[in-house]
């Protein structure tokens, strides 16, 4: 494999198909080729021998149910849940963070050292900080929870009928 010094290239390979030798590879999400004729690495491209007006076609008909229910076995609801933990459990999260365990560490060894107005201070702090920040993070996550869940009007295409539905989504 060449030197590259991006590390961006994903696969550098060798093949043999019809007694000829190929090169290829992948970068940046393209692939390219080596042309023997030309001398250079060229990008793949693919030719689509259809129309527009044959792509919209197959694509507009539909689903039927049992599409459907296969569709949604697979993929499942199309949904978005977002789990808000309970306060204390967002505190034991936050508490086991490094920067917090640090924090206690911080104290523990004032205390010893016998700097306890310091050591008070820190504590105090450590804990609005704490306090703040997982009260942040609970409203941040209904935020996020409310604007999940959400009201739209569609159109539902099955079968060369087309219905008007109205979907809650929660």
């Amino acid at each position: 494999m060449p030197y590259i010094a991006d590390s961006h290239l994903k696969a550098y390979c060798e093949s043999n198909i019809n007694m000829r030798k190929y090169k290829y590879f992948s970068f940046k999400l393209f692939n390219y080729f080596y042309n023997q004729d030309e001398k250079n690495f060229k990008s793949i491209k693919f030719i689509i021998k259809t129309t527009q007006e044959k792509i919209h076609k197959v694509f507009t008909k539909g689903l039927n149910s049992e599409e459907i229910i296969y569709q949604r076995n697979i993929f499942g609801n199309c949904d978005l849940i977002v789990k808000i933990d309970s306060f204390f459990t967002l505190l034991l999260k936050e508490v086991t963070d490094p920067f917090y365990i640090f924090q206690i560490c911080s104290i523990i060894l004032w205390i010893y050292y016998d700097y306890k107005p310091y050591a008070v201070v820190i504590t105090i702090t450590t804990i609005l900080s704490l306090i703040y920040s997982v009260h942040e993070t609970r409203i941040n996550l209904v935020d996020i929870q409310q604007m999940a869940r959400y009201t739209c009007k569609l159109n539902v295409f099955r079968q060369s009928e087309v219905y008007y539905l109205i979907i809650f989504f929660n």
